[in-house]
């Protein structure tokens, strides 16, 4: 009888963790963006890496060593614009 229930509750787990695994993998891209966004978007400061970077702490927020500022849009907009070499930092 417990054989029943553990095989029951293991199928309805593994079969959770599928659907939660399939759906996430749809709606991402491969850049960690999700694919949709929720009321309005906010704006930020879009820079793409252009070259080398060095880790730190940024000054400006209109870019910097490695950095090329291409304006102020969503963090999806940025990610597409950068072709996902990007750097965006909220307003």
């Amino acid at each position: 009888m417990k054989s029943k229930t553990f095989t029951k509750n293991a199928f309805l787990a593994i079969t959770v963790i599928a659907f939660i695994s399939i759906f996430t993998m749809f709606f991402m891209s491969q850049t960690g963006a999700y694919s949709w966004s929720f009321g309005t978007p906010s704006d930020g400061y879009c820079r793409c890496i252009t070259g080398e970077r060095r880790s730190g702490i940024e000054y400006s927020p209109y870019g910097g060593q490695g950095l090329e500022y291409k304006g102020m849009t969503t963090y999806n907009q940025c990610v597409d614009i950068c072709d996902g070499k990007h750097s965006w930092r909220a307003r």
